[in-house]
């Protein structure tokens, strides 16, 4: 199992023994939670920076530099790594090299975790929206104004997307 922790490193732990079979020194505290898939560990860091690592030993596979903190944790999805950081800026990033496939700009902090389905990426932000972008280019498809910071992380179940706000509300919104 992988995990941040606020010491900035990121710990591959034996799920057996809870043993330490590697870490790996980050520049800044992980609040992020990790992403696996295809061999390799995503996270991201209050550095600034998200980071692909092997799981295997921890190698550095890239790290893609997001400008500000990375609380987000990654989406994973057919060779995309979707990541929100506090730039305002939700990223699309190839997960074999880093390189960045698109940005949308969300014009808040993103706080909370993708949601990624076939056709889209769901997201909140603290500009007090929430957000259906495209998942191939990153284009708004909908913005649902709710007047609060969106800073939790949806879900899809079914034909709905669900999401608290700092309004005290569960959301509820419908996929199609």
């Amino acid at each position: 199992m992988f995990i941040g922790s606020i010491d900035g490193k990121v710990y591959a732990l034996d799920s057996s023994s809870g043993a330490e079979r590697w870490s790996v020194q980050t520049g800044g505290p992980v609040f992020s939670s990790p992403a696996v898939a295809n061999g390799h560990v995503y996270i991201g860091s209050d550095d600034g920076h998200v980071y692909a690592l092997a799981v295997g030993d921890g190698k550095l596979r890239w790290r893609f530099r997001a400008g500000r903190e990375v609380f987000s944790s990654p989406a994973v999805a057919d060779g995309i790594v979707y990541v929100g950081a506090h730039t305002g800026f939700l990223y699309a990033l190839d997960a074999a090299s880093g390189e960045s496939v698109w940005r949308s700009n969300l014009r808040g902090a993103v706080f909370g975790s993708p949601a990624v389905t076939n056709n889209r990426v769901y997201i909140g932000s603290s500009d007090g929206n929430f957000y259906a972008l495209d998942r191939a280019t990153g284009a708004p498809q909908a913005v649902v104004p709710i007047g609060a910071n969106v800073w939790t992380s949806p879900t899809v179940s079914g034909t709905g997307v669900y999401f608290g706000a700092h309004t005290g509300f569960i959301y509820g919104l419908a996929t199609n």
